[in-house]
Order: C-alpha cells, then sequence, then structure tokens
C-alpha cells in the first residue's frame, strides 16, 4: 500500500542518520526510474504481497548489472494444512507462504540468482541494549490498528516453527 504517512514517518524516524535520503511512493510493478538505476533494492516485506511476474521483472530493470536485491520476506519453514494455510493468507491478503527453495526460484527465473541467505535462525543480533523491534507508533494507534498488531504477534507465536522470515541476496545477471 502507498502511504504517505509512512514516508513522513520515515523522515522523522530518519532525521538523525545525516544521510541524503530519498522518499519515493511508486507502484514497484512500474517505476518511473530509469533502467539500470540502482545498485541494490532493499525490499521488506513487500514482494509477497505484489504480483511477481510483474515485481521482479521490474527489480531487475531498475538494477544496475551485478547490482543487489537484498528481499527480507515471509517463509515457510514446514508443511502447512490448508486451514492454517487458508488462516495465514487471509488475514495477510497474500496468495500463498513460498518455502525458500520456491523464493529461490522466482528469483532464478527472473535473473536475479541468490547469492547468500540468512535466516532468523543464521542472523546475529548483537545486544547492545537497545530494543531488537524499532516501535515509534505515529502519535496514537487507533483500536483498530492495535487489535491488528495484536492478532499478527498471536500468529507469530502460533505458527513460530511452521513460518519464519529470510534475508535474500540476489545478484541482477544479464539475461
Amino acid at each position: 500500500m502507498n502511504n504517505p504517512k509512512m514516508i513522513e514517518h520515515a523522515k522523522k524516524r530518519n532525521l538523525e542518520s545525516n544521510m541524503k535520503i530519498s522518499y519515493y511512493i511508486e507502484d514497484l510493478a512500474s517505476t518511473s526510474f530509469s533502467e539500470n538505476s540502482f545498485d541494490i533494492v532493499l525490499s521488506e516485506s513487500v514482494l509477497q504481497f505484489t504480483t511477481i511476474s510483474h515485481t521482479l521483472p521490474e527489480i531487475f530493470r531498475i538494477l544496475k548489472n551485478n547490482g543487489m536485491l537484498i528481499a527480507i520476506e515471509m517463509v515457510q519453514q514446514s508443511p502447512l494444512t490448508d486451514e492454517e494455510q487458508h488462516e495465514l493468507t487471509t488475514f495477510y491478503g497474500m496468495k500463498n507462504i513460498p518455502t525458500i527453495e520456491r523464493w529461490k526460484e522466482l528469483f532464478s527465473h527472473y535473473h536475479l540468482p541468490v547469492k547468500k541467505i540468512s535466516t532468523s535462525t543464521t542472523i546475529e543480533l548483537i545486544d547492545n541494549g537497545d530494543p531488537t523491534t524499532e516501535f515509534s507508533p505515529i502519535s496514537v494507534i487507533p483500536q483498530e490498528t492495535f487489535e491488528l498488531l495484536t492478532h499478527h504477534e498471536e500468529l507469530t507465536v502460533k505458527y513460530a516453527n511452521k513460518v519464519s522470515y529470510c534475508v535474500f541476496y540476489a545478484i541482477k545477471r544479464a539475461k
């Protein structure tokens, strides 16, 4: 969902970074960027909610040769029953939850072969005393949003042994 409030929130959050960051609201299936524009495209929990056959070719188009896609996506670690699959896909509004192998096949099909994968068990988090989850809500959270976040947390706990996330590092290769 293209949400201008999220851009405002990101700008506030990144004020202290002293980095020049450009913010855009774009349709990832058809961006306004020129071919070969980016060295890196970072996608966090986005691809799962798109039409892959449109978004991965667009990412390929805007990445420079040997550019990297870093995609953090939900993965199915072990088989889900039809009922479990339905509960998750209905709540999150997605068609399915790919396995790591299926994600690799998808990236490869669109000339973005995966060179490295980090999983929730291989990522080393350094405890420096800061919270591991950055959460700075936009003023007041509406009750409906709070309930949605609560249900998300319940599903995360319920399916912790079946669904997780991976960080995929894919490199653009010439067709």
